[in-house]
């Protein structure tokens, strides 16, 4: 009897240790955790554990095959970095953590991924950083890290609605036409390769819209004459069109872009113009009549006749000459308008001329010897 009491106990002592060996591997007793699911390869992550006894051991297992080793002085719970450098890319790794002086005590962290890495989009810039542009397509620059991307998508859409990803080739500058009209413009970028997509990075810029005209007229004279050959010069170098005057005095400059601004001058051997030129700050639509008259460069100058005899014989007499302004190229009497220099005297009040036989009786106002 003493006997069977004394194996029952045995035996349940027996029962009592293997059901806490069995308790002590129990993972709900203890805790073990990552801090990501998914790591880059070359990052870190952070091992958290608790509810152990004694120091640990920390095993690394890509899939059911232990991997990494290694030991911690924590005593209980504790933290450790594990780096992913040169790891293999994969899915499923897990660590466990197990008392080192009981290794049937452990518990396994969740599952997490090593991914290869993914490009860093570092800067990103439209034009350079230019805060405006009068060109629809522009140039759009950006650097990265880490990784080479495949493939780049641009658009002036933050969800990148309806762009593509382009192969990327090698070359950093891409070209990207902004949408038409005028206003600051958003462009959103992004790069990928295959184990997945760099941030988004954005920046703006002003689009100045750019429209073109024309602006024409004639040259004519006085009488309405068109003058040909008069050369309007001043037009933006890239304008088109008929920059000298034709047969009839007409003139159209074409492609003149609306943000020009510039005088217009007229020139042509022999004239003056009026107006002298024309100015213009930017064009809000084609520039019709902008005319100019011509003027002959001629000389002009006074022409003077002889005197008349006197009017009188005896005192406050008065003679005349004929004087007109004269144009020098034909002799044509023409107004006296166009002589500036101070017009001689026509009319003389300096006669009869006295001699010194005359004497003058102003008695009756006859003159006597």
């Amino acid at each position: 009897m003493k006997k069977s009491k004394l194996g029952l106990g045995i035996f349940v002592l027996a029962v009592t240790f293997i059901f806490s060996v069995l308790a002590s591997s129990d993972a709900g007793a203890y805790s073990a955790s990552v801090d990501k699911t998914q790591v880059t390869q070359g990052e870190c992550l952070v091992l958290t554990w608790s509810g152990f006894g004694d120091t640990c051991n920390i095993i690394v297992y890509k899939g059911t095959t232990q991997w990494v080793y290694a030991n911690t002085q924590a005593y209980y719970q504790g933290t450790q970095q594990i780096c992913t450098t040169e790891w293999e890319v994969r899915s499923d790794y897990k660590i466990r953590v197990e008392q080192k002086s009981n290794t049937t005590i452990y518990i396994y962290s969740q599952t997490f991924a090593v991914e290869g890495p993914k490009p860093h989009l570092v800067d990103f810039l439209i034009n350079g950083g230019a805060f405006s542009t009068t060109g629809q397509t522009v140039v759009l620059q950006f650097n990265f890290t880490t990784a080479d991307p495949t493939h780049y998508i641009m658009s002036e859409s933050d969800i990148f609605s309806g762009a593509t990803w382009i192969p990327y080739t090698g070359n950093n500058t891409v070209n990207f036409t902004l949408s038409s009209g005028s206003g600051m413009k958003f462009v959103y970028f992004k790069l990928k390769n295959a184990y997945g997509e760099s941030d988004r990075k954005f920046d703006t810029i002003e689009y100045v819209s750019i429209n073109y005209y024309n602006v024409g007229g004639s040259v004519k004279d006085s009488s309405g004459l068109g003058i040909s050959g008069v050369v309007l010069s001043g037009f933006p170098s890239d304008s088109t069109g008929i920059k000298t005057t034709l047969s009839d005095g007409s003139y159209l400059a074409t492609h003149v872009v609306s943000t020009w601004s510039g005088i217009i001058t007229p020139g042509k051997s022999g004239y003056t113009f009026s107006p002298i030129s024309r100015s213009y700050s930017g064009l809000l639509g084609n520039m019709s009549n902008q005319n100019f008259i011509a003027i002959p460069n001629v000389a002009y100058s006074w022409q003077t006749g002889v005197w008349g005899e006197c009017n009188d014989t005896c005192g406050n007499g008065r003679k005349i000459r004929l004087v007109q302004c004269i144009r020098s190229s034909d002799g044509q009497a023409v107004s006296d308008n166009y002589c500036t220099d101070t017009k001689p005297e026509s009319i003389s009040y300096d006669c009869p001329e006295l001699g010194p036989s005359r004497l003058i009786n102003d008695l009756g106002g006859e003159m006597y010897e």
